[in-house]
């Protein structure tokens, strides 16, 4: 156990993940910036996290809301170039949380947390060491300053408490195992909503098959990533899962944070390997350029003496205050909101009494009851909610499975499934009362060993209005 803590460490893994994070976290927070005023400013009523009277944090006007938002940009910045890393990681995690608390809905969700927890246990480590503005003017023969393990395992112990905790909740929920929590995600426009979610949610026992698969992968993970031999393969699948989960939903910058948190697990033989790969490919493009001449030791010196000026106090409190102060300057002539008095909030208009009426009138009617349905299978097996078997071919002696998904929520339905033989006749039917708590319905025909051969169709009433019809084929 104390080897595994307080063994000396690499810097060059922590610098990796305080660049990886930092840059994400940049990123978000400088998406958010031009709407400061609105998100953490007392100009609009902020969504706090906690009721004021358990935590009352002062809400700031709108200028100092953009000098905070400002300032936090750049201390973002500064640490993932790794200028006064300490001091830059400190007050963007102070600033991140001060302001986060303050909107709630907006800019404060899981993976912020995570990212709040990173950017604390990189100010406890040495990840200035290397690759960082701080290590800039140390020179050459200065070997890089390495520091306990300790950071960096609470890091990795907490990746695997996220995915470890993540697949007890699902394990819990019957609505993540049998894929429906995950294919209704895909299909909502908050979550997901896009064209390849979308052909991910209709394809047969796919968001099954992946929600089980995540479940076994966020299990193995936290025990298997310690074991060298599968250590690749788990950082690979989880870059593969996390990319995955991009594309198909919308999670914010929780995929490149996790992505990037994962960089904890690299260890001084991949860094190596890489290495390889970069000399090589350096003595490929060398080999094609004109040698240059060697430099004299007097640039060497000149640039070491130019690092040590951008390392002062002053330059990088006169950095903070520049990129505050422009922040503020910016904002404030274009008062996008108004709330510095260069243009008038846009007036209110009351909309007519008409489309008032109107508007109201259509949210007390009820959606029609084939929009309550949301699936319909055909199989020769069924086991819990799916079904198997080709839907367009069964033969005589076989039962027909109906298997029909109601949407969350529904209003209660009366189904009907009509069976028309060859001929255009009803062979056969079945009638089922589905209730608001209900989600699944599964029927079916009997056919038997004398049924006709030949195209058959299937159609489902609910409520007295066809949803659907199937055709499949009787063979022998």
């Amino acid at each position: 156990m104390n080897r595994f803590f307080f063994a000396p460490d690499n810097p060059r893994r922590l610098a990796l993940v305080r660049i990886a994070v930092g840059l994400v976290l940049l990123i978000d927070a400088l998406s958010h910036w031009r709407y400061a005023i609105e998100l953490y400013s007392q100009f609009l009523p902020v969504v706090a996290v906690f009721p004021l009277a358990q935590l009352p944090l002062p809400v700031p006007p709108p200028a100092l809301a953009v000098l905070l938002d400002s300032a936090l940009v750049f201390f973002l910045a500064a640490a993932t170039l790794g200028w006064k890393t300490r001091t830059s990681l400190v007050s963007a995690l102070v600033l991140s949380l001060g302001l986060g608390l303050l909107d709630h809905a907006g800019t404060f969700a899981k993976y912020s947390v995570l990212g709040l927890h990173f950017l604390f246990l990189l100010a406890c480590s040495t990840c200035s060491g290397v690759w960082a503005i701080d290590a800039a003017g140390r020179g050459d023969s200065a070997a890089p300053p390495s520091g306990p393990a300790w950071p960096r395992r609470l890091m990795q112990l907490l990746i695997c408490s996220v995915y470890l905790g993540a697949a007890l909740t699902k394990i819990k929920s019957p609505w993540f195992a049998n894929g429906d929590l995950l294919m209704f995600s895909l299909l909502d426009d908050h979550w997901g909503g896009g064209a390849w979610g979308q052909w991910l949610s209709a394809q047969r026992h796919l968001p099954m098959l992946l929600s089980l698969a995540t479940i076994l992968y966020e299990t193995l993970f936290p025990f298997l990533i310690w074991v060298d031999r599968c250590r690749r393969p788990l950082l690979a699948a989880a870059v593969c899962l996390h990319l995955g989960m991009w594309c198909a939903m919308h999670l914010g910058i929780f995929t490149p944070l996790m992505i990037s948190a994962l960089l904890v697990f690299v260890e001084d033989a991949d860094f190596d390997a890489t290495a390889v790969v970069i000399s090589r490919l350096r003595a490929r493009l060398n080999s094609r350029r004109t040698p240059a001449a060697p430099r004299g030791q007097s640039l060497r010196a000149a640039s070491t003496h130019s690092w040590h000026r951008w390392r002062s106090w002053g330059a990088y409190l006169a950095a903070v205050t520049l990129v505050a102060g422009t922040g503020l300057a910016i904002q404030y002539f274009d008062d996008a909101y108004g709330a510095f008095g260069r243009r008038a909030p846009l007036p209110l208009a009351e909309l007519p009494a008409r489309e008032v009426t109107a508007a109201l009138a259509l949210s007390k009617l009820k959606p029609p009851p084939e929009d309550s349905v949301h699936r319909v299978e055909l199989g020769s097996r069924v086991s819990g909610n799916q079904v198997f078997g080709s839907p367009a071919r069964f033969h005589r002696g076989q039962r027909v499975y109906v298997l029909v998904q109601a949407t969350p929520r529904h209003e209660p339905l009366t189904l009907e499934g009509l069976l028309i033989d060859p001929d255009g006749d009803e062979a056969a039917r079945f009638d089922q009362r589905l209730d608001s708590a209900d989600s699944y319905s599964v029927h079916g025909f009997q056919l038997t060993d004398r049924a006709e051969l030949g195209a058959y169709q299937m159609k489902l009433l609910a409520n007295g209005r066809e949803v659907t019809h199937r055709r499949f084929e009787v063979v022998p």
